[in-house]
């Protein structure tokens, strides 16, 4: 993921959560997540994306998932080939402006509830808000 962010040595930071139903209350597996608009560095510089690519975050992210289930024989190269020809297949990055206020952070943390005593598996370290 670095390298399709331009930072081979630094290290995003975000949270995600999966979420499995739709509106309509159907299983509609998909991650809700906020990320930082940038990158820190192991001396703990942060610095901003000057640009993000939407098409190359939505490709790296849909080859990883789909290569993952391919590993775990979940998916075979027929199915996968199915889901590329698909005019929609389902992988998409959707970004939004960066929070302004406290009233969208809480509106889009409402999206991201952790449930209390899971620890994560990542990297860890400090976040900062606007």
């Amino acid at each position: 993921m670095a390298a399709v962010l331009g930072c081979e040595d630094a290290v995003p930071a975000g949270v995600l959560t999966i979420q499995t139903a739709g509106e309509a209350l159907n299983f509609h597996p998909h991650l809700h997540g906020a990320l930082a608009d940038g990158v820190f560095y192991p001396d703990g510089k942060f610095q901003r994306f000057a640009v993000i690519d939407q098409g190359a975050l939505i490709a790296e992210f849909r080859d990883r998932v789909l290569s993952s289930l391919s590993d775990k024989q979940l998916l075979d190269d027929a199915d996968i080939a199915q889901i590329l020809s698909q005019k929609h297949s389902g992988f998409d990055v959707w970004l939004g402006d960066p929070f302004q206020d406290a009233e969208s952070e809480k509106f889009v943390a409402r999206y991201i509830h952790l449930r209390q005593g899971y620890g994560g598996t990542g990297r860890t370290g400090s976040c900062r808000t606007r």
